[in-house]
C-alpha cells in the first residue's frame, strides 16, 4: 500500500494529485487528515510500503508519527510548489519547522525527494545550498500541474470572429497577480492601437481588489470582465467560450488539454513577459508551466497576443497545445511517481512528536502576532 498524504481541502494541485492517485491506481491510498495518518501508522504500518508527503509539514508529521510508534517506513518529500520553500524556511513564522526540514534534507536519500520543476529545486537551493549538499538531491522532477486527461473537443472552426477573447482563471494571490496586471496593460494598449480584444478574469483571493482597481483605472475598462470563483463543473464551459487562455500551473495545463491556445504566464514576473504557448515547449524533457526558471527564454507578451490575434487557424494552435500538455496527464504522473517511490529508502532524521507540537504552538503564536506566511 502506498500512502499519499496532504490535508489540503481546497481544489488545488496537491488535493487533485492526492485524490486522482487514489481513484486511478488501486495501490494508492489518500490520507486527508493528521488523525487518519496517525491511525494508519498505528494499525496498518506493516501494510504501508511508502508515504508520499505533499508538503514540508506533512513530511515532518509523518516522520514524527513513525518514530513515535517505532516503525520504519520510507517517506518521500514532494514539493508541489516552489513557493512552499519560502514559508518553510521562514524562521520568524516557525523556527522548529525550519530546523526540522533542514534535518530531513541533511538525511534524505536523493531517491526520496520530488520537485515539480527545476524552478522548485532552484528555490530550495537558494535556502539550503551547500549546507545540505543540495546538488545531489535535484534528481526527481514530476510536474506539479496534474489533471485527468480531457477528451472534449473544441466545437469551433479554425478562424475566429473578432473580438479576440482572452481568459484567465486562477487564484488572486500575490505571486500570480503581477501576470494578470501585465496582461491588462498589454490588452489596454492594444485596444488603443485599434485591436479588438476582450480580456475576462475569473477567480478569488486576497488580491481581488488589486485586479478590480487596475480595471477601473484602465483606458478601456469596458473591454475587461472580472468574475468570481469558477467551480470545477463550470471550468470547461467558461474556457471554451473564449479563444485564448493565459495563466500558469494546473489552470493553463487544463486549458491546453481542452485544445485551447494557451499562453504560459510567469509567476512573480513584473515585466510584460511570458513563456509563450504551451505548444512551444517539450514538456516531457522539461516541464514548463509558470515557475520562474533560469535558462528559459521570456517572450514579449504583447507580441504573443498580436501573433494570436493575426493567426488564421487558432484551432490548429490549440490542438498543438493539447498534444504538448499530455506530459501532465495523471496517467503519466502515476507512472513517474510509482517508479520513484518504489526506489525510496528508509531514513531517520530524528524528528519527534514534540517537534510537531512546538511547530503547532509557534504557528499559533505567529497568527496571534499577525506574522504572515507568503500567500499560496
Amino acid at each position: 500500500m502506498k500512502i499519499v498524504f496532504t490535508t489540503s481541502k481546497e481544489l488545488n494541485g496537491t488535493a487533485l494529485l492526492r485524490d486522482n492517485l487514489q481513484s486511478l491506481d488501486p495501490e494508492w491510498r489518500a490520507v486527508k487528515s493528521y488523525k487518519d495518518m496517525l491511525i494508519k501508522v498505528l494499525f496498518e504500518a506493516k501494510k504501508i510500503d511508502v508515504i508520499y508527503c505533499l508538503s514540508d509539514i506533512h513530511c515532518i508529521f509523518s516522520h514524527a508519527v513513525c518514530k513515535l510508534f517505532g516503525v520504519k517506513i520510507p517517506i518521500v518529500l514532494g514539493y508541489y510548489h516552489p513557493e512552499q520553500w519560502h514559508g518553510t524556511m521562514d524562521r520568524n513564522v516557525s523556527k522548529t519547522r525550519a530546523k526540522s526540514i533542514l534535518k530531513i534534507i541533511q538525511k534524505i536519500p536523493p531517491e526520496n525527494i520530488v520537485f515539480s520543476s527545476r524552478g522548485g529545486s532552484s528555490v530550495a537551493a537558494s535556502y539550503i545550498g551547500n549546507r545540505c549538499q543540495f546538488e545531489r538531491l535535484a534528481l526527481n522532477i514530476v510536474p506539479g500541474p496534474v489533471v485527468q486527461e480531457i477528451n472534449a473537443e473544441r466545437n469551433k472552426n479554425g478562424r475566429i470572429n473578432k473580438p479576440l477573447k482572452i481568459v484567465t482563471i486562477d487564484r488572486f494571490v500575490p505571486f500570480k497577480i503581477s501576470t494578470v496586471l501585465a496582461m491588462i496593460d498589454v490588452v489596454d494598449g492594444l485596444i488603443t492601437e485599434g485591436y479588438d480584444i476582450i480580456y475576462s478574469i475569473y477567480g478569488d483571493g486576497p488580491s481581488e481588489g488589486v485586479v478590480a482597481a487596475k480595471i477601473r483605472n484602465a483606458i478601456h475598462p469596458e473591454n475587461f470582465k472580472i468574475g468570481g470563483y469558477v467551480s470545477d463543473a463550470d471550468y470547461e464551459k467558461i474556457c471554451l467560450s473564449h479563444d485564448v487562455f493565459y495563466g500558469m500551473g494546473g489552470a493553463v495545463v487544463r486549458a491546453a488539454m481542452l485544445g485551447m491556445p494557451s499562453l504560459i504566464a510567469i509567476q512573480r514576473c513584473e515585466e510584460r513577459k511570458c513563456f509563450g504557448l504551451v505548444s512551444s515547449h517539450d514538456h516531457f524533457a522539461r516541464p514548463i508551466f509558470g515557475d520562474d526558471e533560469p535558462g528559459i527564454e521570456k517572450l514579449d507578451l504583447k507580441n504573443e497576443v498580436i501573433n494570436l490575434y493575426t493567426h488564421d487557424d487558432l484551432l490548429d494552435i490549440g490542438m498543438k497545445c493539447r498534444e504538448a500538455s499530455s506530459a501532465y496527464g495523471i496517467s503519466e504522473t502515476i507512472n513517474k511517481l510509482n517508479s520513484i517511490v518504489e526506489s525510496a529508502k528508509f531514513y531517520d532524521p530524528n524528528i519527534s512528536i514534540l517537534d510537531v507540537l512546538r511547530i503547532r504552538l509557534e504557528l499559533i503564536y505567529s497568527r496571534l502576532m499577525k506574522i504572515k506566511e507568503r500567500d499560496l
